[in-house]
């Protein structure tokens, strides 16, 4: 496929991103207000627009979070193409839909980590994804027993052969 081509189409999925976090954030954001009658539903979707169009001129925080450390890159690591951001894209666009269509709360951000990951591990064989680097960041979710520990690292395997079985050929 032509580079100038797949710019074009992963400038398309991160505005369709950018939609989906919009639409999904909002509800999450404004279903209090509106179901306690404190907003009226226009008057809460036109507050998050333009809160959320100003803050993404404010701060860059989320951005910097997402992007220090979370995958190994450069030289023995990920090389960050386009059709990975095009993977990461498409993985967080789906999450989005997938949890906006069954009421499911969760934040667009997480589904991006969940997509840079993924298509790290999916592209490179897991050697983008420094688990030292990222197991704090997943331990955060469960209790501190070393038995939960185990769970997740079974499952993360299990996942990682799976994917692998999918991927080749």
């Amino acid at each position: 496929m032509d580079l100038t081509l797949l710019v074009i189409i992963v400038i398309g999925l991160a505005l369709l991103f950018d939609f989906t976090n919009g639409f999904h954030d909002t509800a999450n954001a404004m279903a209090t207000p509106i179901a306690t009658g404190a907003l009226r539903p226009k008057t809460a979707v036109l507050i998050a627009a333009i809160l959320n169009f100003v803050g993404a001129f404010l701060s860059t925080e989320v951005a910097q979070t997402i992007s220090g450390g979370l995958i190994k890159e450069g030289e023995g690591g990920v090389q960050i193409t386009p059709e990975l951001i095009l993977a990461v894209l498409i993985g967080a666009i789906v999450w989005n839909l997938v949890t906006w269509l069954f009421g499911l709360p969760s934040s667009s951000s997480h589904a991006l980590f969940g997509g840079l990951i993924g298509a790290a591990i999916v592209g490179f064989e897991q050697l983008g994804v420094p688990v030292r680097g990222l197991e704090p960041r997943i331990a955060r979710v469960f209790h501190p027993d070393p038995r939960a520990h185990a769970a997740y690292r079974a499952a993360a395997e299990r996942q990682r052969q799976l994917l692998r079985m999918l991927v080749v050929p």
